[in-house]
């Protein structure tokens, strides 16, 4: 009788993760969140930190990372 307790809470677990997906995809659809990905995704760059290039890194590996490439 365990097993079926387990099979059963795991479906129910399925469910919820599916509805609370399906919810949050409506959301963002509804408010806009999919409509530009390039305009979004460049948001997050300013003038100090230009679009492909990388600026950050630990300290004492950035001649790691230069070797790497």
């Amino acid at each position: 009788m365990q097993t079926n307790s387990y099979v059963f809470l795991m479906i129910l677990m399925g469910v919820l993760f599916f509805i609370t997906a399906t919810l949050v995809l409506y959301w963002c659809a509804k408010s806009g969140q999919l409509k530009d990905f390039d305009k979004n995704s460049r948001s997050i760059f300013s003038d100090d930190e230009p679009e492909g290039e990388e600026t950050d890194f630990f300290p004492g590996m950035r001649n790691k990372v230069n070797k790497i490439k």
